[in-house]
């Protein structure tokens, strides 16, 4: 493995700030969108992504679709659950201590003095003070926390791959510790690969390609997935989300040269490799043939 450099020379940097704003990583940037939960995993799906969606020109870096493990904890446990999460990623995922790091600030107690709790090394205020913040789109309920980050050497970039945040309500009674890694993202950089959708279950069944094709399986993924967590194509909320990424999906594969047929077989097909029995989809065939027809008028 090459040499580690130190996090917080300028030039590492520069290239990590150029990374971050390549990768739109970050959830609490993103305002990501919670579909589908059980004990100690998370489905999400990243805004930014949706945002871009008729954008064939932004082609994502991670999920769109992707996963976060972790725990929840009760009131006044961060500095453990800090302790247990970095004894977990050394000693239960691997990761050498050097290619470790937290990324705090000096803004809010219990933040400030992380460099006390662990032995790792800790950079503080290098961010904007929302980076330290998190929205949890529940009245009253927010976060302060702080990132985890581990090098990746296969492209020599420090990457985000999880949080521990403390989260409050409105009067600041503190209500309880989160820690959570995104799954494909902490893969990434764990094993050290340069790309975080290999690790898309959708790249199981249908080739790897970078450009567009990377984009259109990234977004035939998420839109099943939707489709399984119970959405439908409507005009509120998360089903006009759904309606909204197939569209996009409609748009990319047409400019792949796929047709309406093309695309659901694809969709079918991998609905069929995640071994979910009773899923039709007669209506977004038809959707999909209305949208073309409308859009080439």
């Amino acid at each position: 493995m090459s040499s580690i450099p130190n996090p917080n020379t300028l030039e590492l940097r520069k290239r990590r700030k150029n990374e971050e704003t390549k990768q739109y990583r970050k959830r609490k940037d993103l305002n990501v969108v919670n579909t589908v939960k059980n004990e100690n995993r998370t489905e999400w799906f990243k805004e930014r992504a949706y945002n871009e969606a008729f954008n064939n020109e932004w082609i994502p870096y991670g999920q769109i679709y992707f996963a976060m493990m972790g725990i929840l904890s009760r009131e006044g446990r961060f500095n453990t659950v800090v302790q247990e999460a970095v004894d977990f990623t050394i000693n239960h995922l691997g990761v050498e201590k050097e290619r470790l790091m937290l990324r705090s600030t000096k803004k809010y107690s219990g933040l400030d003095t992380v460099d006390s709790v662990v032995d790792i090394p800790t950079e503080y205020d290098t961010k904007p003070e929302k980076y330290y913040v998190w929205p949890y789109g529940i009245d009253g309920v927010y976060g302060e926390g702080l990132t985890v980050s581990v090098f990746n050497p296969a492209n020599e970039i420090w990457f985000d791959i999880g949080n521990i945040v403390t989260i409050y309500n409105n009067n600041g009674k503190e209500l309880g510790t989160e820690f959570g890694y995104g799954h494909e993202f902490m893969l990434t950089a764990v094993v050290g690969v340069d790309e975080a959708l290999k690790f898309s279950k959708v790249f199981q069944l249908f080739p790897f390609e970078l450009g567009l094709a990377k984009k259109y399986y990234s977004t035939l993924e998420s839109v099943v997935r939707m489709r399984l967590a119970g959405t439908q194509l409507g005009d509120q909320g998360v089903d006009h989300m759904y309606k909204q990424y197939v569209k996009s999906l409609q748009l990319i594969g047409s400019a792949m040269g796929k047709s309406s047929e093309d695309i659901v077989t694809e969709m079918t097909q991998f609905v069929d490799f995640l071994e979910i029995k009773n899923i039709k989809l007669e209506k977004e065939l038809k959707f999909i043939e209305r949208h073309k027809k409308r859009r080439f008028c």
